[in-house]
């Protein structure tokens, strides 16, 4: 997948440090096992190397890590003529169902996520079909993974363990209605369509749209349409809860007007570093809103705040 390549090599030593101690170890998380050993974020130092990975002049190597095997980390294999290195495909093989797992268990429950519905959800649904080709490796690690860039900016997935908590605090019914605005290539409705009765998810650019009909074709009950995100999709309203696929810098007002009674919307609001997931709530007496933990993610097309008047 590009320049960044997993391949098996030996032990780096930070991680021969841990077998000295005895075991795997525990990490600042209290997790045991293989997860303590399998990173899943750039090392200190590092905190570009997915864009470097691809640069001209240099090239990182992946280390997979799956159970005993060596831990997943990024170091720099060669300086220059990078163009012209060929890594053997045999080499370059990830063990998606394994790598599922590690994600689930160092991301999704080490950040309080209980519900065993978005659990399973997570541990079946393959995260890997739903980024494209060249990234297929990187779709377990922790970030926000581009997707696409359309017309209105560059449009990513949700971090794993953002898309988990915003899911279990919607409290989904099996009977509910869901719109996923902002569904970018599916893989949050399919997320969705394994706890809620029916989904609908709703995408603006249409190759983001084509692709989402792709990955979720032969799931009954999700129904993918094209249309404003900002707008919603009134005709499927009233809707029991509403996941937006991002961050929004002002408060969603369509959106909100397509609740139901009792209907949830969770969003990231904000586009800076004090941004908050948020969960708005309509109820008799209006819609309430508080916030439910820190998290960034990428602002949706048709969401920024515009700039104030300055003379």
């Amino acid at each position: 997948f590009g320049a960044a390549a997993f391949v098996q090599t030996g032990l780096p030593s930070r991680s021969s440090e841990g077998a000295k101690a005895g075991g795997h170890g525990r990490n600042r998380t209290g997790v045991h096992g293989f997860a303590v050993r399998c990173v899943t974020t750039p090392p200190r130092g590092h905190s570009g190397v997915f864009a470097r990975a691809h640069a001209p002049n240099a090239i990182y190597e992946g280390i997979a890590c799956f159970n005993s095997l060596p831990m997943l980390a990024f170091r720099p294999v060669l300086s220059q003529n990078a163009a012209s290195l060929q890594l053997p495909c045999k080499e370059m093989m990830t063990d998606f169902e394994a790598a599922r797992r590690m994600m689930v268990d160092g991301q999704v429950r080490t950040a309080d996520v209980t519900d065993l519905r978005v659990i399973t959800a997570m541990l079946e649904v393959p995260r890997e079909r739903f980024v494209p080709a060249e990234s297929a490796g990187l779709a377990y690690v922790d970030l926000d993974l581009p997707v696409g860039a359309g017309k209105g900016g560059a449009r990513k997935l949700l971090k794993p363990m953002v898309l988990g908590k915003l899911i279990q605090a919607a409290e989904l019914k099996a009977t509910d209605r869901v719109l996923d605005a902002g569904c970018a290539t599916g893989y949050s409705s399919a997320i969705l369509a394994q706890i809620a009765g029916e989904v609908v998810a709703l995408e603006q650019d249409s190759d983001l749209a084509r692709r989402a009909t792709e990955s979720l074709r032969g799931a009954g009950n999700v129904q993918v349409v094209a249309g404003d995100l900002k707008a919603g999709w009134p005709p499927g309203a009233p809707y029991d809860a509403i996941l937006l696929g991002g961050a929004t810098e002002v408060d969603p007002d369509a959106l909100l007007g397509q609740l139901a009674d009792g209907g949830r919307l969770l969003c990231v609001l904000g586009g800076g570093p004090g941004a908050k997931a948020t969960l708005y709530r309509k109820s008799d007496d209006g819609i309430g809103v508080r916030p439910i933990f820190d998290a960034r993610a990428a602002v949706l097309p048709g969401f920024s705040k515009q700039p104030a008047f300055a003379f």
